[in-house]
Parts: C-alpha cells; sequence; structure tokens
C-alpha cells in the first residue's frame, strides 16, 4: 500500500515512490539484492550515492527490464 500523505488541499493516497534503495529494487523487481549490486557495479544499471547511501532511479529500473524483452 502507499503511504498517505496530507497536504494543505487534503489527503493524497497514490503516490509513486520515484527513488529506491537497492533492497526496495530487488523487491520491486522480485530479484535478489546481490542481483540488482552486480547490475550495479557491472555498469546495467545506473545508481547514485547520497552519505553512503545507494539510490536507484525507478525509471532505470523500469528501463532495464523492457529493454530485455524476449520474443
Amino acid at each position: 500500500m502507499l503511504p498517505k500523505i496530507n497536504t494543505v488541499l487534503g489527503t493524497v493516497r497514490d503516490v509513486e515512490k520515484v527513488w529506491m534503495t537497492r533492497h526496495e529494487a530487488a523487491k520491486y523487481l522480485g530479484v535478489s539484492y546481490d542481483w540488482v549490486k552486480r547490475q550495479n557495479l557491472g555498469g546495467g544499471l545506473s545508481y547514485y550515492k547520497v552519505d553512503g547511501v545507494v539510490f536507484i532511479a525507478k525509471r532505470d529500473l523500469d528501463k532495464l527490464i523492457t529493454k530485455n524483452k524476449v520474443y
């Protein structure tokens, strides 16, 4: 379930995560943490690092999956 955010205009219920940690990315894709880390370190998946924490853009996860389509 997505988090509930209270704003001046009311409550927003459907907020989509834009940035994920490696653990969240692994859960999102249904793969292991190690697989995500290998993709990062191997150059197959871009990541950003802030104060030692790795963040991955959801759009990059979606691109990774869609570019590997098997017909």
